[in-house]
């Protein structure tokens, strides 16, 4: 399994909770660890909807593959929607 770089100090890792670890333990369990998108090996935890909901119903299981690509579309649309606001 790929190693993961969690526990790296990021900006986002300090806006996650005290628990994320044990949270993240429990997802990647969960799913097995295994992408929910692709079903190769899986290492990384995503928020489904909003960064800030860490219930076990907006998280699951990415490889670094399909988290990177989601995350790109969805950085992608929100800058095509700020752009399109001005």
């Amino acid at each position: 399994m790929a190693k993961s770089n969690w526990g790296t100090r990021t900006r986002r890792h300090d806006e996650l909770p005290p628990n994320w670890g044990h949270i993240r333990s429990q997802i990647l369990t969960r799913d097995h660890h295994t992408c929910t998108q692709c079903g190769h090996p899986g290492n990384q935890v995503d928020h489904i909807n909003g960064p800030r909901n860490h219930a076990p119903d907006n998280l699951r299981t990415l490889c670094a593959k399909c988290h990177n690509h989601i995350t790109c579309l969805l950085y992608t649309s929100d800058a095509a929607d700020e752009r399109s606001s001005v």
